[in-house]
């Protein structure tokens, strides 16, 4: 693929995102492919001061994650072939309709609003974090929220 595309003159690049626009407590979020956004919950009034857990603001967007959209079983989804290909994200190309070449398809990212809670965090990572840490999505949140929860300095935590 690689040799086709420079013989054609086509050098393209992709990658995954997610933005954040904060406006005081209310939060504007867009992503495209797996990189995510999660809230860390602010703690429960009268109890400690850990958070509650951590909530998935976004939505990958790989085979699998449209499977589950379509309501397959989960099972299918993870093992599916591919199920870990993106299907949306900045830099995709597509065959022109009229001619040789490519063109720039639209990213289409998804947009999310939130509005931040006193005590809540906003973690916005590429899929090298949550990749890392594990791979089914409950055990790598799970993994995060408790990084999160004993760490309450941003840098240190990452």
């Amino acid at each position: 693929m690689t040799k086709a595309r420079f013989r054609i003159g086509l050098i393209s690049a992709a990658t995954t995102a997610v933005v954040a626009l904060l406006d005081g407590p209310r939060v504007c979020l867009a992503n495209l492919g797996d990189s995510r956004a999660y809230v860390a919950l602010r703690p429960l009034a009268g109890t400690d001061s850990e958070p509650r857990g951590l909530e998935r603001l976004t939505a990958d967007h790989d085979v699998a994650h449209e499977l589950l959209r379509e309501r397959k079983p989960l099972a299918m989804a993870l093992t599916a072939k591919g199920a870990s290909q993106l299907t949306r994200f900045l830099g995709r190309l597509a065959p022109q309709e009229a001619g040789p070449g490519f063109e720039a398809v639209d990213p289409d990212p998804d947009f999310h609003h939130h509005v931040l809670l006193p005590g809540e965090r906003l973690l916005l990572c590429s899929d090298g974090l949550s990749d890392y840490v594990a791979q089914a999505d409950a055990e790598g949140d799970a993994a995060i929220a408790r990084v999160l929860s004993e760490q309450r300095d941003g840098a240190r935590a990452a």
